[in-house]
């Protein structure tokens, strides 16, 4: 038996925003539950492989993944769930005023 965490990248820790998994041995459904902060903590079996089915919204991951005894992390991605809006409020370093205007510069066009 090995810990395994299952991360999934593109989730945030909004609780009303996380994935829905379900993980199979074979064709048996072992472990069906919501992330929590995009994170899921099992214990598994070495040396076999495991299926897992997420959902995310309108996206979906359907694939395989292996537990050896060096596993310890195992990484899925929800690429399509990125695109959102980010808002941040940016204050001046020396009055901690919020700024309302200007031109923000993250790179220099080459």
């Amino acid at each position: 038996m090995n810990n395994v965490t299952l991360i999934f990248s593109g989730i945030t820790d909004n609780p009303c925003y996380q994935a829905y998994v379900n993980i199979y041995d074979g064709n048996k459904l072992i472990y069906s539950c919501y992330t929590i902060n995009g994170r899921l903590s099992l214990i598994l079996k070495v040396n076999r492989a495991y299926r897992i089915q997420a959902r995310l919204l309108t996206s979906s991951l359907n694939t395989s993944f292996y537990v050896s005894n060096n596993t310890c992390e195992l990484h899925f991605n929800f690429y399509s769930c990125l695109s959102r809006n980010i808002i941040f409020t940016l204050r001046d370093y020396f009055y901690n005023l919020p700024i309302e205007r200007g031109v923000i510069t993250l790179w220099q066009n080459q």
